[in-house]
């Protein structure tokens, strides 16, 4: 240990507990969907002679820090996808209710569009069923893999005016394919991801010196 300190020159240890609002993924499933679509009111039906394309969690996509869930039951809850490139101008969100929002994710703040939590809020204050980060910012040598960042702690949770919609990132292969496929393709969502207050163990002690 460093400067010679020893478990002996530790005293009182001992585990204190804290309540905090933590998020718990249970299930998190995301496939894109070929459809057959007949007219443009129409909201179309799965094409059986195409393949589903399923993604894997930690590898393809990852959820961000309170994302909601969505508890797929049947086709209607399949979800058209929108671009909306950034997100930075309000005209961007027109238009997108009830559909997964995919946004160019360049670095967040620092590149002059909205960071997450902005786009998070911003996403769901406009009616979008989920949101979808593409990113296209970081790890260029390693192909933008998806990248686990937070939104703030729902202190009140439940609180009705926190998002309660998926929300996750995705590689850039990943977000190309979804981009490229919106024309005859929906995406499917299976979200379970209780979010709750529980006891967070910490070990405290006393080091004297």
């Amino acid at each position: 240990l460093e400067q010679g300190m020893y478990a002996k020159d530790i005293s009182e240890a001992h585990i204190e507990e804290y309540p905090v609002v933590m998020f718990n993924p249970k299930n998190v499933e995301v496939s894109l969907v070929p459809y057959i679509f007949n007219g443009p009111l129409d909201v179309g039906v799965p094409n059986p002679l195409s393949p589903i394309i399923e993604y894997r969690h930690a590898v393809d996509f990852v959820i961000q820090g309170y994302s909601g869930s969505l508890h797929w039951s049947n086709n209607m809850d399949d979800l058209e996808t929108v671009n909306i490139g950034d997100g930075r101008d309000n005209s961007d969100y027109e238009g997108i209710g009830g559909k997964a929002v995919i946004v160019r994710w360049g670095g967040g703040s620092s590149s002059g569009a909205p960071g997450n939590s902005e786009l998070f809020f911003k996403a769901w204050e406009n009616g979008a069923a989920a949101i979808i980060l593409h990113n296209q910012a970081n790890g260029a040598q390693i192909n933008y893999p998806p990248i686990f960042k937070s939104s703030p702690l729902p202190e009140r949770w439940p609180d009705s005016s926190y998002p309660d919609i998926p929300f996750f990132m995705v590689s850039k292969d990943m977000g190309d394919d979804i981009n490229r496929l919106q024309s005859d393709h929906k995406i499917r969502l299976n979200f379970d991801i209780p979010i709750g207050e529980t006891n967070l163990n910490v070990v405290v002690g006393e080091i004297k010196g």
